[in-house]
């Protein structure tokens, strides 16, 4: 009898029935209450269904029972680990696998514990102890995978990815990290199937579709990472660089006045990012709205002082302003931070032509040249 309720308890959780396998459970401890195992399985009742203080009291009681029951300390690490004891979680833990060496989940739950503290190559070999002892542990090959990439050893990366997605097809995660090692090993085009089949598995991950425009933006597919983006800023509209690079996808189109927008709204969620006040300035420019470019690439210098294309472009700028001294110490700025920046000696060359400085701005325009040799703008200025 005991073991008939037992075994429909195991089955009534197993089927996520969590009430039902408590009322079994609780009838095995009215005939066995010092059963340990059972009060375990107790506690992994409220622990997946999201009371970890309750099943913290489960494990605790099981292990007054038999404190080297290894099944319970690794619970209790878990639920430790989950409400941010680190060093107790570790410590718990480190007592599983010395109790049961050879149960797997103790090192999966020991190396999640090394990854909170911050001890990469432990966490590493925790997870390979386990996969050791269970090849298909899912968790195993994902938690393993991350360790690899943070190491930039993507190969064998990529190789516990795909177990992972073997092993679980429907883990969408699993194929958009798959996508991202892909992409970073040059592998674009089966990056891009990745990153859409995570996708179809799950619509509603914004981080899904910004990392798939990246790869279509890469691919020249401007109309389809616009769509990608859109769908990014509706999951997360305070997320400033999808506005961003939406910016600069309107502006490659030709849509300048909605780039300027998208633009404008990247600087509205976080104003000191310099590339969006660079991004805004080229915009401007392109509509001739150089007063406004102009405040935009003074922005640009401020929050980057060593920004060399800004003293470039506002040198140009100032230039159509016809601010021309002011325009050639931008472009002498540039040249100071940038000594082999050729478009800044060519533009120099003709604001000082314009200055009526000629032997000079020859001098400036063979610069360019001598840095660009297939520069015809400067052979066209000589």
């Amino acid at each position: 009898m005991l073991e008939d309720l037992l075994k429909k308890a195991k089955s009534l959780l197993a089927a996520n029935q969590i009430e039902e396998a408590r009322q079994y459970f609780h009838q095995v401890l009215t005939l066995k209450p010092d059963d340990y195992e059972v009060i375990k399985e107790l506690g992994n009742s409220y622990y997946f269904s999201g009371d970890h203080q309750t099943a913290k009291h489960y494990y605790q009681k099981a292990l007054s029972i038999n404190n080297s029951y290894a099944p319970a300390l690794t619970m209790l690490g878990s639920v430790e680990l989950n409400s941010g004891n680190k060093e107790e979680a570790l410590s718990l833990l480190t007592k599983a696998t010395e109790c049961d060496p050879q149960l797997a989940p103790a090192w999966v739950n020991l190396a999640n514990g090394y990854v909170q503290l911050g001890k990469i190559i432990e966490a590493e070999t925790a997870c390979r102890r386990s996969l050791e002892l269970n090849s298909n542990l899912i968790n195993s090959h994902f938690l393993l995978s991350n360790l690899l990439i943070q190491q930039k050893k993507l190969q064998e990366a990529e190789h516990h990815l795909r177990k992972t997605i073997e092993l679980n097809p429907q883990f969408h995660q699993g194929h958009l990290n798959l996508g991202v090692v892909l992409k970073e090993l040059g592998n674009l085009k089966e990056a891009e199937i990745s990153i859409t089949k995570s996708i179809d598995l799950n619509p509603n991950v914004f981080n899904s579709h910004f990392l798939l425009s990246n790869l279509l933006i890469g691919q020249k597919k401007l109309k389809e990472a616009e769509l990608h983006l859109r769908k990014a800023i509706e999951l997360n509209p305070q997320f400033h660089q999808g506005h961003l690079n939406l910016g600069v996808v309107l502006k490659d189109l030709g849509q300048l006045e909605a780039a300027e927008v998208s633009t404008r709204k990247s600087l509205q969620i976080n104003p000191n990012l310099f590339n969006s006040h660079f991004l805004l300035a080229c915009i401007l420019i392109e509509q001739s709205k150089l007063i406004e470019a102009e405040k935009s690439l003074l922005k640009v210098i401020k929050l980057k002082p060593d920004f060399a294309e800004g003293y470039c472009y506002l040198g140009n700028v100032l230039r159509d302003l016809g601010k021309l001294e002011e325009a050639e110490l931008a472009q002498r700025k540039a040249i100071e931070l940038k000594p082999d920046f050729a478009n800044a000696y060519s533009n120099l060359g003709n604001m000082l032509k314009d200055l009526g400085k000629l032997e000079e701005a020859e001098v400036f325009q063979r610069k360019a040249i001598e840095l660009k040799p297939d520069f015809p703008n400067a052979y066209s200025n000589l």
